[in-house]
């Protein structure tokens, strides 16, 4: 079993502009308007991006989810 260590500060703080009242999950529409205002994917991109990472297929992106798609996708600095 993977152990799944503190969040990154850089994830928490982007996903946390989109998390209201400290949940660690976002519903499809508000992980999809994430995926479009922070990485300057259109509509079709943040869709695949959300399918792709959203692993239980639940229609939720946890913060687990979501720092797994940071930590692959990258955050365009490099």
């Amino acid at each position: 079993m993977m152990r799944r260590g503190k969040i990154p500060k850089e994830v928490q703080f982007i996903f946390d502009k989109y998390a209201h009242q400290n949940v660690r999950s976002l519903k499809k529409p508000d992980a999809i308007n994430l995926l479009k205002n922070e990485f300057n994917l259109n509509d079709a991109e943040a869709t695949c991006m959300f399918d792709t990472f959203d692993k239980d297929q639940n229609e939720i992106m946890s913060i687990w989810e979501f720092q797994q798609f940071y930590e692959t996708v990258g955050n365009g600095e490099g």
